[in-house]
C-alpha cells in the first residue's frame, strides 16, 4: 500500500532543499512536480505578496464522489538553522549530520500527504473531492494559511494538519495567542558626566518585566519575554528599548486579562520613570476545539482503527496552521506523523511513525464518507 523507499526518498529529497521562511520557492517546485504526478491541478497562490517571500502556498485538487471534501494540510518552511540539512539514517530513525535541523517539521507531514495520497491514485481507487494545502511562513506567524483563507478557495468540510509527532495523538483544541511589540522611550544622557539629565529606557523596562507573571500561569494560560533590543552604547543612557513576546490561553477572558496585565504594568512603569511606553498588541490566532462527538472525530477514529492506531486526543499549547482553518469554519485536527525534538538540532524523525501516518492518510481518503 504505501511505498516506503519511495516515501523516504521524498523526504530525504526534500529536506535537502533550503526552505527557511519566506524562502521556500524551490521546495514548491519540488511538491508541485509530485501533486502534478498525481493527476492534481495544482495552484500557487499570491501569498508572496504580503508575507514579503519568494513563493506562494500551494493548492491542489483532485474532484471525487460525494459532496464532502477533505483538506490536507502541512508547511514548507522550516526554522532556522536550516541551511545546508545533510540527513543521515540510523536504523529506523532519520536525523541531522550536521548542526541544523533535521526539517521533519514539517518535511514530514508534507510527504506522508503525498505517500498517503499517491497509494490511491496509482491504483486508481474511489475517494472524495481532496484538496492539499501546502503553506508558507507557518513559523513566522501562520502567515501562509492566513492568507489562503482569506482568498476563499478552500472548500473542505473536514481539515487534517500533519504537524505533530505521535500518529496516534490528536489535537482536538488549541489555544489563541496575542502578540505584542512595546517600545519604551526614554531620554539619552552621558553616562558618566550627566546621567541625571537622562530618562533610562532599559530600566523602566526592567522594572515592568520584573513585575510579570510569565512561564505557565495555569494549566491553560502562558506568557514569554522573548526579544529585547535596546541601547547604543555603555556611555549612554539608553532612550529606547523595544520587547517583543506573548501570551496564550484556550480561554479568552484569561488571555484578555494577561495582555492587559502585561500592557498595565509597562504604563505603569514607564509613567514612575517619566517614560513613554508604545504598546501594539496582535491576536495572531483563535483557539479551536473541536468536541468529541464532532462527526470528524468519528470518521478520524474510524481511519485510525483500520491503520492499527488508538486514538488519543489531547489539547496544544502550540499554534498551528489548525487554528486558522477552524477560525474559518473548516473544523481540522493536528496529527502526527514521527517528529520529534523539533526546533533543535537534535530533531530526528520516526521512520515507523511516518509510515503510519502516510497509511493514516491513505485510509482517511478511501474510507466511506457521508455525502451529505
Amino acid at each position: 500500500m504505501i511505498d516506503q523507499e519511495r516515501l523516504l526518498d521524498d523526504f530525504i529529497a526534500l529536506t535537502r532543499i533550503d526552505r527557511p521562511s519566506r524562502r521556500e520557492a524551490a521546495a514548491a517546485r519540488f511538491l508541485r512536480r509530485r501533486l502534478q504526478e498525481l493527476g492534481a491541478t495544482v495552484m500557487e497562490d499570491g501569498a508572496a505578496t504580503s508575507t514579503g517571500g519568494d513563493g506562494g502556498n500551494l493548492l491542489a485538487r483532485w474532484p471525487g464522489q460525494g459532496s464532502t471534501t477533505l483538506l490536507f494540510c502541512a508547511h514548507m518552511d522550516v526554522v532556522t538553522p536550516a541551511n545546508g540539512i545533510e540527513p543521515r539514517r540510523e536504523d529506523d530513525l532519520i536525523v541531522s549530520a550536521g548542526e541544523t535541523v533535521l526539517g521533519a517539521d514539517d518535511g514530514a507531514g508534507l510527504c506522508a500527504i503525498l505517500a498517503g495520497i499517491r497509494a490511491v491514485m496509482e491504483y486508481d481507487l474511489p475517494h472524495p473531492p481532496l484538496e492539499v494545502l501546502f503553506t508558507v511562513c507557518e513559523e513566522v506567524g501562520l502567515l501562509g494559511v492566513k492568507y489562503a483563507v482569506a482568498q476563499g478557495q478552500l472548500t473542505a468540510k473536514y481539515g487534517f494538519t500533519f504537524d505533530g509527532g505521535n500518529p496516534q495523538e490528536v489535537v482536538i483544541a488549541g489555544p489563541a495567542q496575542d502578540s505584542f511589540t512595546i517600545t519604551v522611550l526614554g531620554k539619552a544622557a552621558h553616562a558618566g558626566v550627566h546621567p541625571e539629565e537622562g530618562i533610562n529606557a532599559i530600566q523602566t523596562a526592567a522594572q515592568a518585566i520584573a513585575s510579570l507573571p510569565l512561564g505557565r500561569l495555569d494549566e491553560e494560560t502562558t506568557a514569554n519575554i522573548g526579544v529585547i533590543h535596546g541601547g547604543q552604547a555603555t556611555n549612554i543612557v539608553p532612550d529606547l528599548v523595544t520587547i517583543e513576546g506573548e501570551a496564550r490561553s484556550h480561554d479568552p477572558q484569561k488571555l484578555a486579562e494577561v495582555t492587559q496585565k502585561i500592557a498595565q504594568s509597562f504604563t505603569a512603569a514607564a509613567l514612575a520613570n517619566q517614560a513613554v511606553a508604545k504598546i501594539q498588541i496582535e491576536r495572531a490566532y483563535e483557539a479551536f476545539h473541536i468536541p468529541l462527538q464532532h462527526p470528524l472525530l468519528t470518521l478520524l477514529q474510524a481511519a485510525m482503527a483500520k491503520t492499527g492506531l488508538e486514538m488519543q486526543t489531547t489539547a496544544s499549547g502550540g499554534g498551528s496552521d489548525s487554528n486558522v482553518l477552524n477560525a474559518a469554519g473548516i473544523p481540522t485536527v493536528t496529527l502526527g506523523c514521527g517528529m520529534h525534538r523539533v526546533h533543535t538540532t537534535d530533531e530526528y524523525l520516526a521512520i515507523p511513525e511516518l509510515v503510519q501516518a502516510a497509511r493514516l492518510v491513505y485510509q482517511l481518503v478511501t474510507s466511506q464518507v457521508d455525502n451529505g
